[in-house]
Order: C-alpha cells, then sequence, then structure tokens
C-alpha cells in the first residue's frame, strides 16, 4: 500500500482468524449396528469444536477517514496512528489485560539497580519488509530519529536518554540521564536504518510472527 505525501511505503499485513471447517461424509445404505450412529456422532464431536485463529487470510477494516502517513515521526491523526498500529510493531507493548509484554524484545528489559541502565535483548530472525534483519543499530536510528528537529513525534522520556549502546546485534543498552519510572512505553515503534532519511518514503514493516 503506497501512502501520499511523506508517509512510508508499507506492506499491509492481514489477518483473519481461520475456522474450522468439519466435513461429514454421507450415510450409507448398508444396515448397521444401532450404536454404530452414536459412535461416529462421538467421533465428530471433539472436532467440532472452535478452532485456533491461524495466520493469514485477509481482514477488510472500515475507517472514517484515509490516512495520510504511516510514518510514526510525522503522524497527526488518530487514524494514522490506528492503522500504523497494524505493520509497526515496538520492542514491547501493552496486552490486552493492560499488562507490559514483549515483541521485538525476547523479554521485558532488564534495569540496573541504580535505575538508569535498561536492557533489551531482541528476538533473533525478525526482519523489516526490505529483507533487513531488525538489530541493535535500528534502535539507535530511531532513537535518534524520534529527537530530529524534523520529528512531529514526542520527546518525552526519549530526551532522558544519554545513549544507546549496542554490544553486539542482538543486545541494546539504554542509558538515561536521569530515573525514568514509564521506561517501558519507550520505543513503541522501530524504523530500519536503512530506511536513511527517516522522514523519506521507505518499507517499515517488521514482524516477530
Amino acid at each position: 500500500m503506497r501512502m501520499n505525501g511523506k508517509g512510508l511505503y508499507v506492506i499491509l499485513r492481514r489477518f483473519a482468524p481461520g475456522a474450522l471447517v468439519l466435513l461429514l461424509a454421507g450415510c450409507t445404505a448398508a444396515p448397521v449396528a444401532p450404536a454404530a450412529p452414536a459412535a461416529e456422532e462421538g467421533a465428530a464431536a471433539a472436532p467440532a469444536t472452535e478452532g485456533e485463529p491461524v495466520k493469514g487470510g485477509t481482514a477488510i477494516v472500515g475507517t472514517p477517514q484515509e490516512p495520510g502517513t504511516l510514518n510514526p515521526l510525522l503522524i497527526l491523526a488518530t487514524i494514522e496512528d490506528v492503522i500504523s498500529s497494524f505493520v509497526i510493531e515496538g520492542l514491547v507493548q501493552i496486552d490486552d489485560q493492560g499488562q507490559y509484554i514483549p515483541v521485538l524484545a525476547t523479554d521485558l528489559p532488564t534495569v540496573s539497580d541504580d535505575g538508569l541502565t535498561v536492557t533489551y535483548q531482541l528476538k533473533p530472525g525478525v526482519k523489516f519488509s526490505n529483507g533487513d534483519p531488525l538489530t541493535c543499530a535500528d534502535v539507535v536510528y530511531t532513537w535518534k530519529a524520534i529527537l530530529s528537529d524534523l520529528s512531529q513525534a514526542s520527546t518525552s522520556g526519549y530526551s532522558k536518554i544519554d545513549s544507546v549502546d549496542c554490544p553486539d546485534d542482538n543486545t541494546v543498552v539504554v542509558k538515561f540521564a536521569e530515573v525514568y519510572a514509564p521506561y517501558l512505553r519507550l520505543f513503541a515503534y522501530i524504523l530500519p536504518q536503512a530506511a536513511g532519511d527517516p522522514f523519506l518514503a521507505v518499507p517499515v514493516e517488521s514482524s516477530a510472527l
């Protein structure tokens, strides 16, 4: 899907819950013992329960307006934030129980005793839509892009970060200048460093699935 303006080219992943389809054979004309049909019905009852959602399919979502961009650094309208959440992922997010859970990280981050250093481990094998692997360098790039003068994203919390270090590709060490209690709300989206100028149209989708 190509967005207008200074938005991002994104590939919208579509999901739809799968349905369990049960195909029952018709009865034959041959006579059977009275207990046989009951046994067949009992055997068919187990797979007739509702199945788990499966990956794939298409979801069509109606919206009251067309989003102008899916670039999280330039988003102004609520609809843009809603739609972009389908294709842009962060290190952690809040689940339906109101709890933080890891998404692009393997687990919730560890925090130093003084509360100034937060360390994430990235999930291996995660790739952006252009095929590039997710690495710590992308987290550094995202942090710097958010602090750019061209960004319209909130810098709250990000401006309190002294540095983002990369001991290796899958380890992200965030060092704060002072304790920032809601640190888990940061890095709700990660942009690929291959984007170059983050304010131009680029592929951005990542998937931890």
